[in-house]
């Protein structure tokens, strides 16, 4: 997975490219799911992902706020295996 670090806040206004692309092993498949929080940040920050993995944000005056992403790679006789990055909005 290749993905913004986590130290880089994203800003109250603009655009920001959280997660670039995610790869998975052969036979197996992958789950992105995107939590913002506090709850009255989902008016202000819009959130797009691609088939690829790519998860992008646009904010408009956002609050102060958490963006949580979690990629799952899962596939039969497969572990189940999880990545989790958060990122601030500053």
């Amino acid at each position: 997975m290749k993905a913004r670090a986590a130290s880089k806040s994203v800003p109250r206004n603009g655009a920001a490219v959280l997660v670039k692309r995610v790869t998975v092993g052969a036979g197996q498949s992958k789950t992105v799911t995107v939590k913002l929080l506090p709850k009255k940040a989902r008016k202000a920050i819009t959130v797009k992902t691609r088939k690829t993995g790519r998860v992008a944000v646009r904010t408009d005056s956002a609050p102060r706020a958490r963006i949580r992403v979690t990629v799952r790679a899962t596939g039969s006789g497969v572990t189940p295996a999880a990545f989790t990055r958060t990122w601030k909005v500053r």
